[in-house]
């Protein structure tokens, strides 16, 4: 099949395009984005995420290239092919290094986002007064959100980012082989 690392690559962005499509119609984006921190946090997993992932689908677009090769092409070519392969396998490692800084900067968000929860807490809880109680409510809450936004984009972004440098890197360990 032709392209076939280039096009599972493609099916996920399209997944992943069809997914934040949902996300956007349902509004759901306006409470991930609603703290400082949690859009400072989110924003940089994000924008690794998609320039790695643009670099993964580079990489798998030059990985197909050199499978669609024939026989004879690829024994006239091998350096050519050997050196493509290597830098590709560069590309996965960079990937999985931004797969784990992904999830490393979604904890950080985590325990920010915690600090900001029990930083709340620690005014007196006034039964009788209502409206401190309902305050105090508003900032538990709203740091509570970031530690859970933060954490499941972080995860979210690893584990793409992780299936994205596997498709690749099984793909280059195969040819390899052969």
């Amino acid at each position: 099949m032709r392209r076939k690392v280039f096009l599972r690559w493609l099916l996920l962005m399209i997944g992943l395009l069809n997914v934040l499509i949902i996300i956007f119609l349902l509004g759901l984006h306006s409470s991930i984005l609603a703290t400082g921190v949690g859009t400072a946090i989110v924003s940089i997993i994000a924008s690794l995420f998609f320039l790695t992932s643009i670099r993964s689908g580079v990489d798998s677009f030059r990985l197909s290239e050199v499978f669609e090769k024939t026989n004879d092409e690829i024994k006239e070519d091998r350096e050519e092919a050997k050196k493509k392969l290597k830098e590709i396998k560069s590309g996965v490692g960079l990937n999985k290094f931004i797969s784990g800084l992904s999830m490393g900067l979604g904890m950080l968000g985590t325990v920010c986002g915690l600090i900001m929860m029990f930083s709340g807490i620690d005014q007196n809880i006034d039964p009788s007064n209502y409206q401190a109680n309902i305050q105090l409510l508003k900032v538990v809450s709203a740091g509570f959100g970031v530690a859970l936004y933060t954490t499941l984009v972080g995860l979210a972004s690893s584990i793409l980012l992780a299936i994205q440098g596997f498709n690749i890197e099984h793909e280059v360990n195969r040819h390899e082989d052969e």
